[in-house]
């Protein structure tokens, strides 16, 4: 095997898609894993192994998105609800139902929890008081919603291909985008000065937060849908996307440069989430299994695996 091929270290497999909580450039984040089936594991790095957690009758109807929250220490799982649940004891603190479908998203910003759902809408929660309001403007299921990062700002994207930029304040959408196709996913670097879609056409696209005007696109290989964006560290030029074929492509956000592209997945790569503190990069997909990735400097992924050498192939000249 060539030293530089990529090694997974790492595989849990389970009865049904799986999705970690989308938190990249949060040094502490959580490898918190929810399934279709209703299945929660957490990815102990120090272990180097995943745990159960005891909540599977609760959230029988399935998950779809989680958030760790590192001030409050809870954790926030969307499934046809939002279940709050405190992260030490382990013990469902709130249930909150504001929406008619699946919940796709949360986000989380100083006592305000953003959760987007299928049902065509948003809403924007009062950690303190639990009361909601809905945001209406989209007209097709929201895939995603985050909090601007520097801004009173929430980010939304949809099936209607369009990303939306709604005013937290006053709750009124103050910008709608036509993007061309469905974002899979929306990211910003670490002073929120950049956004970054990924989308249905194989672009991730880069813009400013003032006017949200278009720096540059970058295309993945074979033009495959983008449904995730990882930031390595805060600081960092580089970004990992997962895409719809079980890829995960590495870039260069201003030269554009492709670093490599490798397949841990047989299908879409719906979440990826970097551990700073131990250089590993976990990846979730269709596919029902969730995979630890070592990384090293260079970015080149290499680490021996725990459970016995698994190769993931790299397609980087396909």
């Amino acid at each position: 095997m060539n030293a530089d091929e990529p090694l997974i270290i790492e595989t849990l497999s389970f009865d049904a898609g799986c999705f970690a909580n989308r938190s990249s450039i949060t040094t502490n984040a959580k490898g918190i894993i929810g399934c279709g089936k209703g299945e929660m594991f957490e990815y102990n790095s120090h272990k180097k192994k995943f745990e159960e957690w005891p909540f599977k009758k609760e959230l029988n109807d399935g998950i779809l998105s989680i958030k760790f929250s590192d001030e409050t220490q809870m954790v926030y799982v969307g499934g046809k609800k939002l279940f709050i649940i405190d992260y030490e004891t382990k013990n469902i603190v709130k249930i909150i139902q504001n929406h008619e479908d699946y919940i796709s998203c949360i986000s989380l910003k100083n006592n305000l929890i953003a959760t987007s759902s299928w049902d065509k809408t948003l809403s924007l929660t009062n950690h303190d008081s639990y009361e909601s309001i809905l945001l209406i403007g989209h007209t097709h299921k929201v895939t995603v919603c985050t909090f601007a990062i520097n801004k009173d700002l929430l980010y939304s994207s949809s099936f209607d291909k369009t990303l939306k930029v709604w005013n937290i304040n006053n709750h009124q959408c103050i910008k709608s985008i036509d993007c061309g196709g469905t974002l899979g996913c929306i990211e910003q670097n670490n002073d929120g000065s950049l956004l970054l879609t990924g989308d249905v056409h194989g672009n991730i696209t880069l813009r400013e937060t003032e006017e949200f005007t278009v720096i540059s696109k970058i295309k993945t290989t074979a033009n495959s849908p983008v449904f995730s964006i990882c930031i390595l560290s805060p600081n960092t030029d580089k970004i990992l996307c997962g895409t719809r074929s079980g890829n995960v492509e590495c870039f260069n956000i201003y030269t554009k440069e492709s670093l490599f592209n490798i397949k841990p997945h047989t299908a879409c790569v719906n979440t990826i989430l970097y551990f700073e503190t131990y250089n590993e990069v976990m990846t979730c997909s269709g596919d029902k299994k969730c995979k630890i990735l070592q990384v090293n400097n260079e970015m080149i992924l290499h680490q021996k695996s725990i459970t016995g050498e698994e190769e993931i192939p790299d397609i980087s000249n396909d």
